[in-house]
């Protein structure tokens, strides 16, 4: 007689494919954005597009923000991105984008509508790369707000930069 052997193995499955790096504002863009001002309407709120900061150049998101007739009137805007819980880290650099340097505003990032981190902005301020931990985050929104004092006697701009972002 013959013996026969016979194996039982699970077969063994290729991990899942690492996903493709994505650009925040390039290959993801913003599903909502909305700007506030109690006073005025205008050129300001969220743009996707290409800009400069520092003279260097990027892609990615630009959010204008503007404080009227000495403080009397501050504004924001938001820019909302549907994640999916499908990513684990977003990067990219922050600056000021814009030519003046009078006012300054807080960027501040909120995930899943909780209140990750606020960073600074200034006139004068230079680049500041960001790393996000987003695993399981469902919601992403950036905001950027006017802070500057009341003291600033014309119409201020912050025009605040988020470049190159890449999101995995």
């Amino acid at each position: 007689m013959v013996a026969h052997t016979v194996f039982l193995t699970t077969p063994i499955e290729p991990s899942a494919p690492k996903p493709k790096t994505m650009y925040l504002g390039v290959d993801l863009k913003a599903y909502e954005f909305t700007a506030f001002n109690n006073y005025w309407v205008g050129a300001y709120g969220y743009r996707e597009q290409d800009f400069k900061m520092l003279g260097d150049d990027y892609s990615g998101c630009i959010f204008n923000v503007y404080i009227l007739d000495g403080g009397s009137s501050r504004s924001s805007c938001s820019a909302y991105y549907n994640l999916r819980g499908q990513y684990s880290t977003i990067r990219g650099t922050l600056g000021n984008a814009g030519p003046t340097n009078n006012c300054t505003g807080m960027f501040s990032i909120y995930l899943d509508n909780i209140l990750y981190k606020e960073y600074p902005i200034t006139g004068n301020m230079s680049t500041q790369e960001i790393t996000i931990d987003v695993t399981g985050v469902q919601i992403l929104k950036i905001t950027v707000t006017e802070t500057s004092d009341d003291s600033v006697s014309s119409s201020a701009v912050t025009c605040c930069g988020f470049g190159n972002v890449t999101i995995e």
